[in-house]
């Protein structure tokens, strides 16, 4: 094998982790258990050792336990969809099934009871529920939008499955934001101690660019630390296996150019956080604990990626306060 040192990932926003993390924890394995959304040996030992709950117990570090459970099972349950699709790969009719059948339990709040996917509409239908039961009619509506949008970008991925088609550059990254999963998920920062914008605010144009720029800075991370497996597996979904292709860049300098675009998207956050935030400006008293919230996601992301989660397979080289650096086995023997 060889290996290879990435660039440091620049981050000067603060690390922290939910007091409620082994609760919630307990909570998240009984769950997957009660739904048998991993029902073999084989895929709780996976599930297990991605240890999604630290994945969320970073992000939404605030959220009181009940939140922090909901938040939880609805990211295990994207993550294992996510798992499903691009297992599926181009198979067009079940992917339209497993998609139709989960907008089926949004929209009509009723769930498949047999079936090849009844688990995960029955797992979504309880997420649902309990979302619905402390969230106002306009989230809810959101909320099924941003469902909806993500399902829909899932379809452009699978048409380029299923050619065995690598999309541009400029198309992937228009599409990136989209096919994450991560508007639903930035939704749910405004469940936590029940901070909700109104739409005028949360679909301003200043808020929506903000939104976007921690997306993209957190789909660049993830497009780095995913590289080698998605390299295994053929996937065509990746930034820096784009670089690659599209102009003939080595392996490091692909990573080398999109750890600069990470670094810069960063920035650019915070320039845009700065321009919202000015002191003497008013806000929204609901606005700062949303930024805070996308703050936490580009943070929180990366510290899970790196020192939680064996989904990557990172090795962390050094750490610094603002900053981390990280290598990686890249290359399979």
């Amino acid at each position: 094998m060889e290996q290879l040192r990435l660039p440091q990932i620049c981050c000067p926003f603060p690390a922290a982790i939910s007091r409620y993390i082994d609760e919630v924890n307990a909570h998240n394995i009984h769950w997957v258990q009660q739904f048998k959304l991993a029902p073999s040996p084989r895929l709780f030992e996976a599930y297990r050792r991605a240890k999604f709950p630290w994945f969320v117990g970073r992000i939404y570090h605030g959220a009181d336990y009940p939140e922090l459970c909901v938040a939880c099972d609805f990211c295990t349950w994207l993550f294992m969809v996510d798992d499903l699709l691009e297992k599926i790969g181009g198979n067009k009719t079940e992917h339209e099934q497993v998609v139709e059948e989960i907008m089926h339990v949004l929209e009509q709040q009723e769930c498949t009871v047999l079936g090849e996917h009844a688990a995960l509409t029955a797992a979504l239908m309880d997420i649902w529920e309990r979302l619905k039961a402390i969230s106002p009619a306009a989230w809810q509506r959101r909320f099924i939008g941003n469902m909806r949008t993500l399902f829909a970008a899932t379809f452009w991925e699978r048409k380029n499955r299923a050619a065995v088609r690598r999309p541009s550059i400029a198309e992937y990254v228009k599409m990136r934001p989209y096919t994450s999963a991560m508007y639903p998920c930035i939704d749910l920062i405004e469940i936590i101690r029940q901070s909700w914008l109104p739409d005028d605010i949360r679909l301003h144009e200043s808020i929506q660019q903000l939104t976007l720029t921690c997306i993209e800075a957190v789909c660049w991370v993830n497009d780095l630390v995913s590289f080698n497996k998605e390299l295994r597996i053929n996937e065509p979904h990746n930034l820096v296996l784009l670089l690659q292709e599209e102009h003939h860049f080595s392996p490091y300098d692909a990573i080398r150019e999109v750890t600069e675009v990470c670094n810069e998207t960063i920035r650019h956050f915070m320039f845009q956080e700065g321009q919202l935030l000015t002191p003497g400006k008013a806000v929204h008293a609901c606005l700062p604990h949303f930024i805070a919230g996308l703050r936490s996601w580009i943070r929180g992301n990366l510290d899970w990626c790196v020192f939680d989660t064996a989904r990557y397979d990172l090795k962390l080289v050094k750490r610094n306060e603002d900053s981390l650096t990280f290598s990686k086995i890249f290359l399979d023997e």
